[in-house]
């Protein structure tokens, strides 16, 4: 048992079955594609946070995926007690634990829980984190209430969403390409995008003991060799479909792949070689 760990079981409710099941099938896709990604959002993450480093005792990961960023974060903080990436996904878990090399991943702890109940005691972490993740929470305010729960009164709680979607067109070439060829691609019911305004952030906190000290958009551009390369890293191909490409017939897949090819080709031109990421990182403080 890890210091600061709740003893009580951490159970699933409806709004979290779906979500877990959704990313025990496709943890293998995101890891080998999207997610090679996310550890190049961990320096803008941690901008200002220097005169932490060395000088925290425990960091918290939410949404730990395959445990990239948990590692990145650990690496760059050095807390004395070590990290702790959390997971709703227990195949996600499993990949965390499985990519660690043993030898430099005994502070590190990963743990299967949804990010709305936490298995940890009140302010067992200085520091916390989400990279990509707050936006696909069920309920992300009652999530930032779990986080204030184990968040130290100095605490700080730094979240990466989503931003302008306009301005996001390595996560919009899919749909839009689909669209553009009466394609019908399953739709989430509700858009990733939706806490990509600081005043969604800010409004997300209400209630829930955290408060937004700051919001700071950043822009990613990713370089890509060709539109092929493009759509083959970001899982759009024949040979390894992404889940909304997976439900297509060989058909509608073919002609959609093809179109996104060209699409990001055509976007790579106008760009210097590079797609886009809109990207928001929104600072929580717990509320005075």
């Amino acid at each position: 048992m890890q210091p600061g760990t709740k003893t009580e079981p951490v159970s699933l409710d409806e709004a979290h079955r779906p979500l877990r099941e959704f990313w025990n099938s496709n943890a293998s896709w995101f890891n080998a594609s999207p997610g090679q990604r996310t550890p190049a959002l961990v320096e803008p993450l941690l901008a200002g946070l220097q005169q932490r480093k060395g000088a925290c005792n425990r960091v918290l990961d939410l949404a730990c995926g395959a445990g990239r960023t948990t590692r990145a974060l650990h690496e760059q903080l050095a807390p004395s007690e070590g990290s702790v990436g959390v997971d709703l996904s227990d195949v996600m878990i499993h990949a965390a634990r499985s990519e660690g090399d043993g030898e430099n991943d005994g502070d590190i702890v990963f743990h299967e829980a949804p990010a709305e109940n936490l298995p940890f005691a009140a302010e067992t972490f200085d520091l916390a984190f989400c990279n990509l993740g707050l936006m696909i929470f069920p309920d992300p305010s009652a999530a930032l209430a779990e986080v204030r729960r184990v968040l130290a009164l100095d605490g700080e709680f730094r979240a990466t969403v989503w931003g302008r979607e306009e301005h996001t067109t390595l996560v919009t070439l899919l749909p839009r390409v689909a669209r553009s060829l009466g394609i019908a691609l399953e739709r989430p019911a509700r858009s990733n995008f939706h806490l990509g305004s600081e005043a969604a952030l800010r409004a997300a906190a209400v209630g829930t003991g955290m408060q937004l000290s700051r919001a700071r958009p950043v822009t990613f551009r990713f370089p890509f060799a060709s539109g092929r390369d493009a759509c083959a890293q970001m899982g759009i191909a024949q040979d390894s479909p992404s889940p909304r490409l997976a439900t297509l017939s060989d058909a509608e897949r073919c002609r959609l792949v093809d179109g996104c090819e060209a699409e990001a080709g055509a976007l790579l031109a106008r760009s210097e070689g590079a797609l886009v990421m809109d990207l928001l990182i929104g600072e929580f403080l717990p509320s005075r």
